[in-house]
Order: C-alpha cells, then sequence, then structure tokens
C-alpha cells in the first residue's frame, strides 16, 4: 500500500562536497503526530512506501523500510529522492520524534542518518530530521554541575 502525507515543513537537498550532500526533513509541530503514524505504518508493515511533500518547498521523497537490515539506503530518479531506512534507524526516528512530540520540544536540533547512495549525487550522502522546536545546548558548566565534577 502507497501512501501520502503533506507536511508544513521543508524538503532540502544540501551540498557540501562533491561528494557529500544531506537531505532534510524539517518537523514542525502540527507535523509531529501525522508522520509518526506513517512512520509506525511503515515499521509494521501496513504501508510499503509513504510520499512524504513538502507544503513549503514542494519537494517529495519516497519513504520506505529498506531490505537490508542496518543499511539505508537514498536513491535520486527523476526528480524524487526514494529514502529506505533500515529498521532499527527507523526505530531512532520513532523515538526521536515521541520525545519531540511528549515534551513539544526535541532534545537535539537534529537526528543524522548515515546513508549509502550508488548514483551521481555523491556517495557520502545523509538523511537529516531537523526539529523545528528544541533544547538550547548545555553549557560546559551546566555540564559539570550536574555531573558533580570541578
Amino acid at each position: 500500500m502507497k501512501r501520502f502525507i503533506s507536511i508544513s515543513g521543508s524538503i532540502s537537498f544540501k551540498r557540501y562536497t562533491n561528494e557529500s550532500w544531506s537531505l532534510c526533513i524539517e518537523v514542525i509541530q502540527n507535523d509531529i503526530v501525522p508522520l509518526f503514524m506513517e512512520i509506525q505504518l511503515l515499521d509494521f508493515n501496513k504501508a510499503n512506501v509513504v510520499t512524504i511533500k513538502s507544503a513549503k518547498t514542494k519537494e517529495c521523497i519516497d519513504l520506505s523500510i529498506s531490505e537490508k537490515d542496518n543499511e539505508s539506503i537514498i536513491d535520486y530518479n527523476e526528480s524524487k529522492y526514494m529514502v529506505k531506512i533500515s529498521r532499527s534507524e527507523m526505530g531512532a526516528i520513532a523515538a526521536f520524534i515521541l520525545q519531540y512530540y511528549r515534551d513539544s520540544y526535541a532534545s537535539v536540533d537534529h537526528l543524522d542518518i548515515e546513508t549509502k547512495h550508488n548514483g551521481n549525487l555523491g556517495s557520502d550522502a545523509t538523511f537529516v530530521i531537523v526539529a523545528n522546536e528544541f533544547a538550547q545546548p548545555m553549557s560546559g558548566e551546566e555540564a559539570k554541575k550536574i555531573l558533580g565534577i570541578g
């Protein structure tokens, strides 16, 4: 079964070097629940592919579960990204989104998923989930206080 979801956040491609790039999805508060539900449909084999379209940038990706247990892959064909996420990485995405939902902000500003890409975009590819609302980074002094150091 193929599913479709429109999100308010952006979907964007960012190039760093000839071989290094990322595909980013910005998750805004009102996208959390519908996106999480679609991820769960994939994870529980109730859907094969979810097309995610950004209302902001008009970009689309097809998200699915990777056939390889520990390998996430991004393919690009005919102006569309196909992102196949390993089950373990899908669990990490779900946990990130659940915490974002519970606290109304994510614990960090983004989650990186290292992927493979065999096409012409460059082999060093990263799938990035970006939280619109996130906790401010902790200073070294704050960390020392919490850990009881110095």
